[in-house]
């Protein structure tokens, strides 16, 4: 948990330096709840968050997963406006593209038995990559909510998992491609 904790601020530290140039930044934190089709549940990420005038911005924070209760990874976010709110207090709808990607690793120590699945004992891992459209309204001029949609490709899967390695015991799942659903609130400093 330290290593992730420590990534998390390395990567935060690069991608502020990396926007270093002599452009306006706002800085922020938003919390988001989510559902993937990946099958491992709702979960909630608290992201903190870099953005520059031109309407691009860069996240990255912790995603807790409820069904277990603990931090189990993390996610990056990219996104850019399609249409810039010169007056942050007026509340307008403003679309906006994204790239969303999250990593999870998650241990299971009791085995569950669904409808369409059987989840087993063992270490299952996640690589998850979405594209979609959102849209931003401002309730103040530091506070927004916002709703996004997108699809992607996951890289394992909890509820079609492959066979775990033999001395590790970690599978990384089945790939596929599914949804991605999100909606949260942010706020500026």
């Amino acid at each position: 948990m330290k290593k992730l904790l420590l990534f998390v601020l390395l990567v935060s530290s690069i991608a502020t330096m990396s926007y270093s140039q002599p452009i306006a930044r706002k800085y922020g934190i938003e919390l988001n709840q989510f559902m993937v089709g990946s099958g491992f549940g709702t979960g909630t990420e608290l992201q903190i968050f870099a953005a520059d005038e031109k309407g691009k911005r860069l996240s990255v924070g912790l995603y807790y997963d409820h069904q277990y209760g603990k931090i189990g990874g993390l996610s990056v976010s990219f996104l850019k406006m399609l249409r810039s709110n010169n007056k942050p207090n007026i509340p307008i709808l403003e679309p906006y593209a994204f790239y969303n990607f999250i990593y999870r690793k998650t241990t299971i120590v009791e085995s569950t038995i669904s409808e369409n699945y059987i989840v087993s004992i063992g270490t299952y891992k996640s690589m998850e990559h979405h594209l979609g459209l959102g849209l931003r309204t401002n309730i103040t001029k530091h506070l927004y909510i916002k709703g996004e949609l997108g699809y992607g490709l996951y890289l394992g899967s909890i509820m079609k998992p492959s066979k775990p390695d033999e001395v590790l015991n970690e599978s990384s799942g089945t790939n596929g491609s599914g949804v991605l659903a999100k909606v949260g609130v942010g706020f500026f400093f």
